[in-house]
């Protein structure tokens, strides 16, 4: 998996990683059933605190997309089901966004238009 980092963004580090597993998993570069590296591994490997990494995979396995034990490690889980209350908190998202987009003088048709390619990309 290739996460690039970028210290200078607005992003915090720990969004910025979660986010990078999120889109390998969703684009089918990490598959359901692979165990992602240690926390310290990353944290060596990213040149970043494990503390954020710890973070990253705790929003992860809130969210429903990882597991962790502590034999088996982070596992990337299958979405053959939908996790109970995504489609809640998705839509709550979803609102928040719209909302910001709004404030920052983005239109509706643009909105759309900008959901549209990306669910063009599937």
């Amino acid at each position: 998996m290739d996460i690039r980092l970028d210290p200078l963004s607005d992003i915090p580090i720990f969004i910025q990683l979660h986010d990078g597993i999120v889109w390998s998993i969703s684009r089918g570069e990490t598959a359901p059933g692979t165990r992602l590296d240690s926390v310290r591994s990353v944290a060596a490997d990213l040149d970043i605190n494990p503390a954020t990494v710890k973070k990253s995979y705790d929003l992860l396995r809130s969210e429903g997309i990882i597991t962790t034990g502590h034999r088996s490690g982070s596992v990337v889980l299958s979405p053959e089901r939908p996790v109970p209350g995504a489609e809640e908190r998705l839509a709550a998202e979803l609102r928040a966004l719209m909302a910001r987009a709004r404030c920052q003088g983005i239109d509706g048709s643009t909105i759309r238009a900008l959901v549209e390619s990306e669910l063009d990309t599937d």
